[in-house]
């Protein structure tokens, strides 16, 4: 069983470099969204954000 803690979003995510930002939006919008105007919830950190304490 999953449980959805911590007010984070519910749904599976992934951690990728900002170059291919694009190629994964366009996968999303086409394959599992089907929709152009999707807008999936993105989170940008940077090193400082990652690591801090």
């Amino acid at each position: 069983m999953v449980r959805w803690q911590n007010g984070r979003p519910k749904s599976w995510w992934i951690e990728l470099a900002e170059e291919m930002l694009d190629e994964n939006l366009h996968f999303l919008r086409s394959e599992i969204y089907r929709s152009d105007e999707a807008d999936p919830p993105i989170k940008r950190l940077t090193a400082v954000d990652r690591f801090k304490s």
